[in-house]
């Protein structure tokens, strides 16, 4: 454990997509764990990636691709270790970044643009044109409550409720009550991470 430590953490001038398929055959033929080693190996992979400077936020969903594709998968971790076809291992890897990169990456510019439509709604709605915390609490997560709005903007808990419900008339947001409380739903939002 120490060695793959040691190697998944030191320098490198291999390219760190490589890195991070032969630091993951390696964790995996460890086996550290009981149980979750999958789980587990999975993550790390994004945890390398970030650490090596690919990514910036834990963006790229591997797991979805590595689960759908498990036959392959496990095939090709055995013949590592059985064969040592490591060039399948890493085309297998290689592949999976590429084929989760391209709808994550569109999946990127849909919220960027929601965010440019929020933006320009906002400014358009609200007479001091909001603010940017405003924006950024909007985009947080697809929906958001007068309490985070108030809380995050410094906002007074009236002019919360405003700037929400003046952008809910607007159609940006829908207001659904639930008990006591109110959530503001981004329909966009909602509907392209629901589509994703």
């Amino acid at each position: 454990m120490a060695e793959w430590e040691n190697y998944v953490n030191s320098p490198s001038e291999a390219d760190p997509l490589i890195r991070m398929s032969l630091g993951h055959y390696q964790f995996e033929a460890i086996h550290p764990f009981d149980d979750g080693n999958g789980r587990t190996g999975r993550i790390l992979n994004i945890l390398q990636l970030i650490n090596d400077g690919v990514l910036s936020s834990p963006v790229l969903y591997l797991s979805r691709y590595i689960i759908a594709h498990k036959n392959e998968y496990y095939r090709l971790l055995r013949r590592v270790t059985s064969n040592e076809d490591f060039t399948s291992w890493v085309e297998f890897m290689l592949n999976a970044v590429l084929t989760t990169a391209q709808p994550t990456l569109r999946l990127i510019d849909q919220i960027q643009q929601i965010e440019h439509e929020h933006k320009v709604t906002v400014s358009r709605v609200l007479p001091s044109g909001g603010t940017v915390t405003f924006i950024e609490t909007l985009m947080l997560q697809p929906y958001t409550r007068i309490t985070t709005v108030d809380r995050n903007c410094s906002a007074s808990r009236p002019t919360a409720r405003k700037w929400l419900n003046s952008i809910a008339q607007e159609g940006f947001l829908t207001r659904v009550e639930i008990g006591w409380d109110v959530l503001y739903a981004s329909n966009q939002y909602m509907r392209t991470l629901t589509e994703a």
